[in-house]
């Protein structure tokens, strides 16, 4: 996906909702310091706005631990507008983060696919 078609938007950590719970407390907790010593570092995350909120693809365990920091999480925003309910839900339902990627680049193709 090029960095050309991309929305980056910081968001408050709460209106963003993870795709999975947590699942490596470890992971989660070296999370936590990082964020609060140096705030969101690396990469954004993807969403797609649903009413006041946003349903995140990807980046649970950073969203739960930007939370429990207290800093604004590095959103990229999906454009949802051409897409129909069956493939929001295909994007929010696949089993990691490699098959969302895949799910973008297949309706991109379709012409379905934009950012936000």
């Amino acid at each position: 996906l090029r960095k050309e078609f991309m929305n980056i938007e910081y968001i408050e950590a709460q209106d963003i909702i993870p795709v999975n719970e947590i699942t490596d407390n470890n992971k989660h907790k070296s999370l936590i310091r990082s964020m609060k010593d140096e705030g969101w570092k690396g990469r954004e995350i993807l969403a797609i706005q649903d009413g006041e909120n946003y349903q995140a693809l990807t980046g649970s365990h950073r969203i739960h631990a930007a939370r429990e920091a207290g800093v604004e999480v590095k959103t990229n925003i999906i454009d949802t507008s051409k897409m129909n309910k069956n493939d929001i839900n295909r994007l929010i339902n696949a089993k990691d983060d490699g098959d969302r990627l895949d799910i973008l680049e297949e309706y991109k193709k379709r012409g379905i696919f934009g950012w936000a």
